[in-house]
C-alpha cells in the first residue's frame, strides 16, 4: 500500500513539473529513446495476455500520439547513415517484436496513417513454416503438456524453458512426443503472413529487422547456431525491400539472454546495430548496442508516461536517488 501511494504521489508531481516546465523533458531523456511493442490487440491470445505483451488498440494510439507530441521520431535508417552523427533533440524510435498480425493491422497501420516510421523485428520461420515462435511454444509446452515437464527434469533443463531450451533438446522431445502445433499456434496468437508483410513494406515508413530465424534465447545457442540463425533470417528478410541490417535480441535481457559473444558474432555477420530491452534511454545513439523501453497497457496516461521517463533517468543515473527510494520502500510493507 505504501509503495503504491508513493508511486501515485511521484507520478502527480512529475506530471505537474512537466506541465509547468516542458523543457524539463530534455533533462530526463537521453539522446535516443526507443519504444518497444509486441502485440496490439483488444482480444489477445493466452501467450501475449499472460505475459502482458499485448496492449489495447486505444491505449496504443494514445501512447503514440504522446510520443509524437513530446519527441522527434526518427526513421530507423537514420541509425545507418554514418554522415548523420547528430540526431534531433529528444529523438525517439518506435519498434515492434515478433510480427504479430495485430501489431501490423492495429499498430503499424495507425503509424502509417500518421506518417510515423517504425521497425518490426521478425522471426521468419514463423512466417515461412507456420510454426509458433520458440518462446510461445516453450510456454505452451510447460503449461499444457505434462510430458514436457518430465522431459525438462530428465534432461536437466531449468524452467522457464524458453531461456534454456536448445535446438538439440527440442528436436529430441519432438522425436518422442507429437506436438499439436495447431493448439500451440492458437495459444500464441496470430502472426502476420507473407501477404500482410508485403502489403505493409510497400510503404517506406515500414521496415523489417532481424530477430533470429526462430525466437531462441541467444545465450542458449552455440556460436555456430547463433550465426546460422542470424544469417538464415537475414537472407529471408532481404527478399523485402525495406529490410535493414538491424538486430534485436529475443527476450532482450543482458547476461541471461545474450552476452558479449553474440555481440561480436553479430558484427562479424554484418549487423549494423543491435537492440536489447532493459528499459533505459540511450545517452549515445552511436553505440552499436542500444536499449529499448517497453510500454505496456499500464502506461495508459500522460502522467504515467512522464513518470516512467523521469523515474528511469533518476534511478539509473543518480545513486543517491536509488538509496532514497530503497530506504523508503524498506521502511514500510
Amino acid at each position: 500500500m505504501f509503495k503504491q501511494a508513493l508511486r501515485e504521489v511521484l507520478e502527480r508531481l512529475t506530471h505537474t513539473a512537466y506541465r509547468v516546465a516542458p523543457s524539463l523533458l530534455r533533462y530526463t531523456v537521453g539522446e535516443l529513446t526507443v519504444f518497444l511493442y509486441h502485440e496490439v490487440n483488444d482480444n489477445p491470445a493466452p501467450f501475449t495476455k499472460n505475459l502482458e505483451l499485448s496492449i489495447p488498440v486505444e491505449t496504443f494510439k494514445k501512447q503514440v500520439l504522446w510520443i509524437q507530441k513530446n519527441f522527434n521520431i526518427i526513421h530507423p535508417k537514420d541509425l545507418l547513415n554514418p554522415e548523420n552523427n547528430e540526431l534531433p533533440e529528444r529523438a525517439a524510435m518506435i519498434t515492434f517484436d515478433d510480427g504479430f498480425l495485430g501489431a501490423f493491422e492495429n499498430g503499424i497501420a495507425f503509424l502509417v496513417e500518421h506518417k510515423i516510421p517504425s521497425l518490426m523485428f521478425m522471426n521468419m520461420r514463423t512466417i515461412s513454416q507456420d510454426r509458433p515462435m520458440l518462446s510461445a511454444l516453450a510456454f505452451y509446452l510447460e503449461e499444457k503438456i505434462p510430458e514436457f515437464k518430465k522431459f525438462l527434469l530428465v534432461e536437466g533443463i531449468n524452467s522457464p524453458a524458453f531461456l534454456h531450451l536448445t535446438p538439440a533438446a527440442l528436436a529430441k522431445f519432438e522425436k518422442s512426443y507429437q506436438i499439436n502445433f495447431t493448439a500451440a499456434l492458437e495459444y500464441q496468437g496470430t502472426i502476420a503472413d507473407t501477404s500482410t508483410i508485403e502489403k505493409y513494406v510497400r510503404d517506406p515508413l515500414v521496415n523489417l529487422g532481424n530477430h533470429l530465424f526462430e525466437h531462441w534465447n541467444s545465450a542458449a545457442l552455440t556460436s555456430t547456431e547463433f550465426t546460422h540463425q542470424y544469417e538464415t533470417n537475414q537472407k529471408k528478410l532481404e527478399n523485402y525491400r525495406n529490410s535493414l541490417p538491424i538486430f534485436a535480441f529475443p527476450n532482450g535481457q543482458p547476461v541471461v539472454c545474450f552476452t558479449a559473444r553474440e555481440l561480436e558474432l553479430l558484427e562479424q555477420s554484418g549487423a549494423k546495430r543491435a537492440f536489447f530491452s532493459k528499459g533505459h534511454t540511450n545517452d549515445n545513439a552511436q553505440n552499436f548496442l542500444l536499449d529499448r523501453t517497453f510500454l505496456s497497457s499500464a502506461d495508459s496516461s500522460e502522467q504515467r508516461l512522464f513518470f516512467r521517463l523521469a523515474f528511469d533517468r533518476l534511478y539509473t543515473k543518480n545513486s543517491m536517488f536509488r538509496f532514497f527510494i530503497k530506504c523508503l520502500t524498506r521502511s514500510k510493507t
